[in-house]
C-alpha cells in the first residue's frame, strides 16, 4: 500500500515525472521565477532566434507528447493484448454478504441463481493447510470467538454467528434464520462451482498459500476464468512469478500508480502485468464506514473530483484497449463498467 511496495526504479521513474510536471506547471504559471521580465519580452518570432537548448527542449517535449498520445489511442502498437477473459457485469462481493452470510456456501448459491457474473472471495490458510474462505484471519467478528484461522486446524474452527456486522456499512448486520454457517474449504466451492468465474483475494502473502491456491486452480483447470491477487504489492509479484497464466488484479499501490503515471503522460508506455484493474471510489468508502460526517466539506468535495478522474473514460479506454478488465467497486459491489466500451 505504499511507495515502499515498488521497485526502486519504478519509484526514481515516477518521483522523476512528478518533478518534472510540477516544476514545468510551476515555471509556466510563474514565469519571473527563473527568467527576468527583460528576457520574456524579448521579441522571438521563429526557432531561429531561440538558443539551441530551447529548441532542443522543445522538440523533445512534442516528441514525447505525440508519442504518448499516439500510444495512449493505439497500445497494440507496443503492447500485446491480454488473454480474453470472460466478460462480467455483475461480482458479488464475498458472495453478496449484505443478503446472506460473507463467504459461505449459502451467499455463493444465492449469489448465482440471482445472476451474478462472478463471485469474489477472500482465503486464508488454517493451521493444518487447508485454503479456507473467510476474510478475517481473527474470527471475532463472524464467529464470535477470539481465534485466529491461521493458528487453529479446520477442524476445530468454529461456526459462523447467524448475525454479523458489516465492514463496509456502519450499524448494519446481516442476519440468517439457515444453518449453513460453515467456513467452506475453498476445494468445496470449486467443487460446487466447478465453471463459474471467480476473483480470489490473498489475505496473507505465505509462500505455501501461493503454491497451494495456484496448485488447485491448476487441478481444477480455472486458470482462464479465475482472477487472483492481494492488496499488497509484495504478494501479487510472489503470485505472477508463481504463475504468471492466472489473471492478476492489481495491488492497492499499483492503482495509484497508475494514475500517477497517467499524469506524467507515462502510461502508453508502461508494461503492465495485471489484467483486471479493480478499484473502490474513496467517496462512497467514506460514506459506507460513517466518517463521512467528520470530513469536512471542502474534503468531500475534493474526494467527488477525485472520483470523477479515477471514473474519467479515457483511463477505462486505454487500459480497456490494452485487454484489461476495469471495475469499480460500487456500495462494494464489484461493478464492470461496461458503458466505457
Amino acid at each position: 500500500t505504499s511507495l515502499y511496495q515498488m521497485d526502486w526504479w519504478e519509484v526514481l521513474v515516477i518521483v522523476t515525472a512528478l518533478i518534472y510536471f510540477c516544476s514545468s506547471l510551476i515555471l509556466f504559471l510563474f514565469p519571473k521565477l527563473v527568467h527576468s521580465k527583460e528576457y520574456s519580452t524579448l521579441p522571438c518570432t521563429s526557432l531561429y532566434q531561440m538558443d539551441w537548448w530551447e529548441v532542443l527542449v522543445i522538440v523533445t517535449a512534442l516528441i514525447y507528447f505525440c508519442s504518448s498520445l499516439i500510444l495512449f489511442l493505439f497500445p497494440k502498437l507496443v503492447h500485446s493484448k491480454k488473454r480474453s477473459l470472460p466478460s462480467w457485469r455483475h461480482i458479488s462481493h464475498r458472495g453478496g454478504s449484505g443478503e446472506e452470510l460473507e463467504n459461505t456456501m449459502a451467499a455463493f448459491r444465492h449469489a448465482v441463481d440471482s445472476g451474478t457474473d462472478m463471485l469474489e472471495l477472500d482465503v486464508h490458510l488454517t493451521k493444518d493447510g487447508e485454503i479456507v474462505v473467510c476474510h478475517d484471519d481473527d474470527l471475532e467478528r463472524v464467529a464470535g470467538i477470539d481465534v485466529s484461522i491461521t493458528s487453529t486446524n479446520y477442524d476445530n474452527l468454529p461456526r459462523l454467528k447467524k448475525s454479523q456486522e458489516l465492514t463496509f456499512h456502519q450499524g448494519h448486520t446481516t442476519t440468517v434464520e439457515h444453518n449453513d454457517n460453515v467456513i467452506p474449504r475453498l476445494r468445496e466451492v470449486f467443487e460446487q462451482f466447478p465453471d463459474f468465474p471467480m476473483n480470489i483475494d490473498l489475505k496473507n502473502g505465505s509462500d505455501e498459500l501461493i503454491e497451494k491456491v495456484n496448485e488447485m486452480v491448476c487441478e481444477f483447470e480455472r486458470e482462464s476464468f479465475t482472477v487472483w491477487g492481494s492488496v499488497h504489492n509484495s504478494v501479487c509479484k510472489k503470485m505472477y512469478a508463481m504463475n504468471p497464466r492466472i489473471p492478476l488484479f492489481f495491488s492497492l499501490a499499483r492503482v495509484v500508480m497508475v494514475y500517477l503515471i497517467l499524469i506524467t503522460g507515462l502510461l502508453p508506455f508502461w508494461p503492465l502485468r495485471e489484467s483486471c484493474f479493480e478499484f473502490c471510489l474513496p467517496s462512497l468508502m467514506i460514506e459506507r464506514i460513517g466518517v463521512r460526517s467528520r470530513v469536512p466539506l471542502i474534503a468531500r468535495c475534493l474526494l467527488l473530483c477525485f472520483d470523477t478522474f479515477l471514473l474519467h473514460r479515457l483511463v477505462c479506454f486505454h487500459l480497456q484497449r490494452r485487454g484489461l478488465k476495469v471495475s469499480v467497486f460500487c456500495c462494494f459491489i464489484c461493478l464492470r463498467l461496461y458503458h466505457f466500451n
